[in-house]
């Protein structure tokens, strides 16, 4: 909630000015302290100023700098808050009762990122916690198969821009916000 009422109030901030600006912030930093992935929004943020504000030149969003850089400072400062309070920047999962390699834990992205494809497409067998078990070998089948897969999404969404020009804004934010927000995931 404080993710989108942060972007909503970055729209607002362009159209009406700096107490906006601050209420985006304030809602940017609460955001990151109840779900992690808030660290992607000055990033979507960008990608929502390029696309649609600024009729993707670059020129009209560096027009707003120092906006765009208000939220990384803000990432940053939140960022060394947690890094000093809690002992590290991110949840690891080293609590979670299963031992995961960075190696084993970056072989299976691309699997549940395929299965959150799946699950948005077609919204059968909903469940608030997946369990995803660790790779036994890092060139598993599965696992070469879910990375050529995610390579192809790339390719759908240009196909889709090629066929249908004036969707391609929409087409490009879908994948970007898509790929930036699970990233730290």
């Amino acid at each position: 909630a404080f993710y989108l009422l942060s972007l909503i109030l970055f729209l607002m901030t362009v159209e009406r000015g700096t107490f906006f600006l601050v209420l985006s912030l304030s809602s940017f930093a609460a955001g990151f302290f109840c779900k992690e992935t808030a660290v992607t929004l000055p990033v979507v943020i960008l990608a929502v100023d390029y696309l649609f504000l600024s009729g993707r030149k670059l020129e009209e969003v560096l027009k707003r700098k120092h906006v765009h850089l208000a939220y990384w400072a803000v990432l940053a400062a939140v960022l060394i808050f947690r890094r000093y309070a809690l002992g590290e920047l991110a949840d690891t999962g080293k609590h979670a009762g299963q031992y995961w390699t960075t190696a084993s834990y970056l072989a299976v992205q691309p699997s549940v990122i395929l299965k959150y494809l799946k699950l948005m497409l077609v919204p059968v067998g909903q469940t608030i916690d997946h369990q995803i078990l660790p790779p036994g070998r890092i060139f598993e089948p599965r696992l070469i198969l879910s990375w050529i897969g995610l390579l192809c999404v790339p390719l759908a969404g240009w196909r889709v821009c090629k066929k249908w020009p004036q969707l391609s804004a929409q087409v490009i934010f879908g994948l970007v916000w898509m790929a930036i927000t699970l990233a730290p995931t």
